[in-house]
């Protein structure tokens, strides 16, 4: 399929509307990273059968899925910390109010905002599981850092920090997912993947719970020591076990990362990784209003994340104490890990209706918001009902 003589390599490719085969020649720089794989595998691999088949997305399953869960999940559950710090002793220990609170997430998203060209270039040019782990480290000790914060300046820096460390990683994940699963797989794994971070409330909740009958000892510190050394080892599990992509990962065999790529490229007829910044691609993808579809789709659909971030006030303002408010934030990250389910069962059972599916879960949450502004705030369990 592909040949490599000294600087450049020549890539054939079939149009499907004539008979005749274009050849265009490349740098080896600008090729594909599969290309030496399937130099000295792809005559070895034969047919993909069914068997086979089946057999490598259980593997994927089992191997790639995990670590990128879990890489996510951290990273929500330490988005998700100053929530419950402010059940923990936090507004008091270091004197902030809710504007105080409210900005500590400006600066967060700012720094996420001003990270994403940069963390972009960076993880084109190395391995993914190099940046991965790398950003998990750092912000492991970032995390740690919050311990050693005296007053509500020190915190701005370090979640502005903690957002710039931050900004690259969600990014690669989703081209992880999108280098390992086809288009049509992709749509059960996205739901099951973010529940990665609506549930991480099932396993913060009762961490948060549990440190606010510890004396002698701010409970926030310790909540934020138990994130930051998860983090730690999750930075760790990633340098190991992270995927930088489908031709280098060691768990599988060389005849499996050749069908994975195959049935990839057979589905979007595009590369799997290229460590090489295109502009015409740069160009194209500005100029497609698709790219401006989704751009918006998902800017006014981020949004509600603000309510994750403001939870736990809104639950003491609903009349609830800190130990109830935690409780009823586990309620809730186990309302969204079913809502999760019960979405992705409904793609794979429709998978042709994945924009209808979306529709109808996006209804839900309008009727929720309307729920939660409509209702006095006398009707404290209907307004909890809107924000669930």
């Amino acid at each position: 399929m592909f040949s490599l003589k000294e600087e450049t390599a020549v890539e054939n490719r079939e149009l499907k509307t004539s008979d005749c085969e274009v050849h265009k020649t490349i740098k080896t720089k600008d090729a594909d990273v599969s290309l030496r794989l399937f130099e000295e595998y792809e005559s070895q691999a034969g047919e993909l059968t069914p068997e086979l088949e089946k057999k490598i997305v259980m593997k994927l399953w089992l191997t790639v899925f995990p670590i990128v869960f879990l890489v996510n999940f951290m990273l929500f559950l330490d988005k998700n910390a100053m929530s419950y710090a402010t059940l923990l002793g936090m507004f008091e220990d270091l004197d902030l109010d809710q504007q105080k609170y409210s900005n500590l997430q400006t600066f967060l998203y700012l720094g996420y905002l001003l990270g994403q060209i940069p963390s972009h270039l960076i993880f084109q040019k190395i391995p993914l599981k190099y940046y991965v782990s790398g950003a998990t480290l750092i912000w492991s000790f970032l995390t740690l850092i919050h311990l050693t914060c005296q007053n509500y300046s020190q915190l701005a820096a370090v979640r502005f920090l903690l957002g710039l460390c931050e900004s690259g990683v969600t990014p690669c994940l989703a081209h992880t997912i999108a280098m390992w699963f086809t288009p049509e797989e992709q749509a059960i794994v996205a739901p099951v993947f973010w529940i990665s971070s609506s549930g991480q409330g099932l396993f913060g909740g009762p961490i948060s719970y549990g440190v606010q009958f510890v004396q002698g000892v701010s409970p926030w510190k310790i909540y934020w020591t138990i994130i930051g050394v998860l983090t730690f080892v999750v930075s760790m599990s990633s340098l190991v076990f992270y995927p930088s992509n489908p031709a280098s990962f060691w768990i599988f065999t060389p005849v499996e990362r050749v069908h994975i790529i195959k049935r990839i490229k057979s589905k979007t007829n595009s590369s799997i990784e290229q460590k090489v910044v295109k502009r015409e691609q740069i160009v194209e993808a500005l100029k497609d209003p698709i790219t401006w579809l989704f751009f918006w789709f998902v800017f006014f659909n981020m949004f509600s994340n603000n309510i994750s971030f403001q939870s736990a006030i809104i639950y003491k303002n609903l009349g609830f104490s800190n130990l109830q408010s935690t409780l009823v934030a586990i309620a809730s990250a186990g309302y969204s890990t079913v809502a999760a389910v019960v979405g992705s069962t409904m793609l794979s059972r429709y998978k042709a209706q994945s924009a209808h599916v979306g529709t109808a879960f996006l209804i839900i949450a309008l009727l929720g918001c309307i729920l939660a502004i409509a209702l006095p705030l006398s009707q404290s369990y209907g307004i909890l009902a809107g924000t669930f």
